[in-house]
């Protein structure tokens, strides 16, 4: 099992709950600021969405991030993290029905 250690934190937190831990993290943390998906840049190449940060870099979340309920964006550079306002309902994964073709009939 993988363990990692973060040095802010006396905890340690182990891959398989790492999600469920990190979410109680955030919910004792301070957030930056609370930001729309509207306000949000779209990489559909890396499915990414990206918001400036304060020094300098920007705050990432993914597309699947979002599908997943996650609301948290980072800063890769800085601690400072926000939270992402948006509705969940937008971003729930679509199951695809497959729907055969209507073929003519010839007799």
């Amino acid at each position: 099992m993988l363990n990692v250690v973060l040095p802010w934190l006396d905890t340690i937190l182990y891959v398989p709950n790492s999600r469920l831990e990190l979410r109680f993290f955030y919910k004792m943390s301070v957030f930056h600021d609370e930001v729309e998906i509207e306000d949000f840049e779209y990489d559909p190449e890396t499915e990414t969405y990206r918001y400036p940060c304060p020094c300098g870099d920007k705050f990432e979340i993914t597309k699947f991030d979002l599908e997943s309920g996650h609301d948290v964006a980072e800063c890769p550079s800085c601690s400072l993290i926000v939270r992402v306002i948006y509705d969940p309902e937008m971003f729930a994964k679509m199951e695809s029905v497959h729907v055969p073709s209507a073929q003519t009939l010839t007799c």
